[in-house]
């Protein structure tokens, strides 16, 4: 027979802004040359979809949520969502939501349901409309670039002539890299 869990026996989960269960994982790249059409975890191509992302601003006359309609690279196997940072610093620019045309500092919350943010280009929407259609990430994650050359199998484990990308997964306060396990060494 199943046990039932009590209250006090259930894991305490991070509070969430979303109402919908957390969906991909998030990677916001900072590389401008790196446009990522196979997934840095699992070198599965890449597909590119158009998502509402929930954008937390920091402004000086307060903070500010924004939902931008933004096509991101999507990993459909291992649902990891790639968004750039430059893409997304210029539309905040162009939108005025920076003040003085300077990048502000930011930070992606989630995904919305398209219906939500449509509605929000014709009308104004409440926060609790927005927080019944959010989904968090699952997780966030953050992308490396090693520069081309050899290196020392305990300083790396990847190394190869050309460079090679590290997803950097943040686990509280540990963080584990998942490398790209395709390169292997080549010796002349």
């Amino acid at each position: 027979m199943a046990r039932l869990a009590k209250k006090s026996d259930r894991p305490q989960s991070l509070p969430r802004l979303g109402a919908l269960p957390p969906h991909y994982s998030f990677v916001l790249n900072p590389h401008r040359r790196s446009k990522f059409t196979k997934c840095p975890r699992c070198n599965a191509q890449t597909r590119l979809r158009k998502l509402a992302l929930l954008i937390h601003i920091e402004h000086p006359a307060g903070a500010r949520l924004a939902i931008l309609g933004k096509a991101c690279r999507l990993c459909v196997e291992c649902e990891m969502l790639i968004a750039h940072e430059a893409d997304i610093s210029q539309l905040l620019v162009a939108l005025g939501l920076a003040p003085g045309g300077v990048s502000p500092s930011y930070v992606v919350l989630g995904t919305v349901a398209l219906p939500v943010w449509r509605a929000g280009l014709t009308r104004g929407v409440t926060l609790d409309s927005v927080r019944a259609y959010a989904a968090d990430f699952k997780q966030y994650m953050r992308i490396g670039i090693t520069p081309g050359g050899w290196y020392r199998e305990e300083a790396i484990a990847v190394t190869s002539p050309t460079p090679a990308l590290r997803v950097f997964v943040d686990h509280g306060e540990t963080r584990e890299s998942v490398q790209d396990e395709t390169r292997e060494e080549t010796r002349c």
